[in-house]
């Protein structure tokens, strides 16, 4: 059995991935950086570091960089991006967020949901006792990224959160969107249905 810790975290690997934005493909000789581009990565990293954030998620986009041949400006400008949203992730999500929660923080923020929204999801998910953000803000980003609208996304993963589900449900609810976005459904169909199927394992009803 899969554990549900490891599936979130690949979840947000694969969020992430995007989360700065497509790296477009250059000459290959341009994959080598330059020393100065190197030493600002660095510097970056190293900043991170100190304000507690998750450093590696810089290093993961500038790999992301280099083996698609994007030029020196590009991954900076991905990397300066990826930075600033893992501050404002901190921001919104507190200085005891995990640095996983960062990530799928910095992944909502770029698939362009509001920080008033990220801000609701953070309120439900504690007034709940449950530590983690991953999923549900994991899940938020992949269903936006998915063309779910993202007021739509928000507020179906806000709803079952209210209504107690855990990430072993959350998962379920984006696998069967997925499935169905596989098989020609619309969005909002594809939500509607991930819902009912979601709260009737719940042994609620829909609001």
């Amino acid at each position: 059995m899969i554990d549900r810790a490891s599936t979130a975290c690949v979840a947000v690997g694969i969020a992430l991935l995007m989360a700065a934005g497509p790296l477009e493909a250059q000459s290959p000789s341009s994959g080598r950086m330059s020393a100065l581009t190197r030493t600002t990565i660095d510097r970056l990293v190293d900043s991170l570091t100190v304000e507690r954030l998750p450093g590696d998620a810089i290093r993961d986009k500038v790999a992301e960089g280099v083996l698609k041949g994007a030029d020196d400006a590009r991954i900076l400008a991905a990397v300066r991006s990826l930075a600033s949203r893992l501050r404002e992730g901190r921001q919104l999500l507190g200085a005891t967020a995990s640095d996983d929660e960062l990530k799928a923080a910095a992944s909502v923020l770029f698939a362009g949901v509001e920080p008033a929204a990220i801000a609701r999801l953070v309120d439900t998910q504690r007034r709940r006792g449950v530590a983690s953000l991953t999923m549900p803000l994991t899940i938020v980003a992949e269903l936006a990224l998915r063309n779910v609208p993202i007021d739509l996304a928000v507020s179906s993963v806000e709803s079952l959160l209210r209504r107690g589900a855990r990430d072993g449900e959350l998962s379920a609810f984006r696998n069967t969107i997925e499935r169905d976005l596989q098989q020609g459904r619309t969005p909002r169909d594809a939500v509607s249905a991930g819902m009912r199927s979601t709260l009737n394992g719940l042994g609620r009803t829909p609001e």
